[in-house]
């Protein structure tokens, strides 16, 4: 996985030096994740079942766009649950309620069709978690559910103005788990009374807008 974050990495650089003599734009907006799965799936001979940790939220961002390549900062606020699966029977808690810093870099290729410029994307972001909370319960850890994403999907332009457009973006993504859900899932596997312990795949979906503006 490290040779894929890797590879990504050396493209977007890639798209980045690229872009020096292309045109620069700068833009605000905002978004909506709704991220699903996540945490472990265990088994014993007896019954077999799933931890899940999936989050929804929403937050603002700007960013910085050069033909190629887009990178963005962002602020994030977001509520997670802890869904318990045993034998097809579920039961949902609150994990906690959180706030945090996003950073992204997306590659774009666009793709000029009159008033509207479509381009698909690939890239990496990667959610901060600066407090969590659950009630009037402080998490003192809250950088124990920092993780990044892999993203892809499609987005586009539409202009309004000769400087002025709007830009709207649809991303799919798979996540990497925190530092929680991995020590999470090494303790189970030390109790030694479950046959497998196994890491459950996250993924979601972004949807974001924005405002941008060509220099």
């Amino acid at each position: 996985m490290k040779k894929i974050i890797a590879i990504l990495v050396i493209f977007l650089c890639a798209g980045a030096a690229l872009s020096a003599q292309m045109q620069m734009s700068v833009g605000a907006g905002g978004s909506f994740t709704s991220a699903f799965g996540g945490g472990m799936k265990v088994a014993t001979s007896m019954a077999s079942g799933t931890m899940e940790f999936p989050y929804s939220g929403g937050g603002i961002h700007a960013f910085f766009d050069a033909t190629y390549v887009e990178a963005s900062v962002g602020l994030f606020y977001g509520s997670m649950n802890q869904v318990n699966t045993v034998n097809s029977s579920s039961s949902s808690t609150k994990a906690m309620d959180f706030e945090g810093i996003t950073l992204g870099l997306l590659g774009k290729y666009p793709i000029a069709l009159g008033f509207m410029t479509l381009f698909p994307a690939v890239g990496i972001e990667c959610l901060l978690i600066t407090k969590g909370t659950n009630g009037n319960y402080i998490i003192t850890d809250p950088d124990k559910f920092n993780h990044l994403w892999i993203k892809f999907g499609v987005g586009a332009d539409f202009s309004i103005a000769k400087q002025i457009y709007i830009r709207g973006t649809v991303l799919y993504g798979i996540r990497f788990e925190s530092k929680f859900e991995s020590d999470f899932r090494d303790n189970y596997n030390n109790y030694g009374y479950y046959d497998n312990v196994d890491p459950l795949l996250g993924h979601g979906i972004q949807i974001k807008f924005a405002v941008g503006y060509r220099l």
